[in-house]
């Protein structure tokens, strides 16, 4: 989880089809994101986010990468039956 931005928008696809989002669940939370429903996760992971000002990652010269399935090469990603 990064911003909650995919699942914004899965629930905005949700709601325009006339359903009601009763709630959340994730495997790991997204931290202080706020949906506006209930949200229950599986796993309580702290995951730290930075400024760049501040980031550690950075300020070690550390080259940083884009998460998330956004991102994926589209070509490796295989389908099951």
């Amino acid at each position: 989880m990064t911003t909650g931005g995919s699942w914004r928008e899965v629930l905005e696809v949700v709601r325009a089809r006339g359903a009601t989002v009763a709630g959340v669940g994730a495997i790991v939370p997204p931290g202080a994101v706020e949906f506006g429903v209930p949200t229950a996760a599986l796993l309580d992971l702290p995951i730290e986010s930075f400024a760049p000002e501040s980031c550690p990652q950075c300020a070690a010269g550390e080259p940083l990468t884009e998460p998330g399935s956004r991102f994926l090469n589209r070509s490796s990603v295989y389908l099951m039956d």
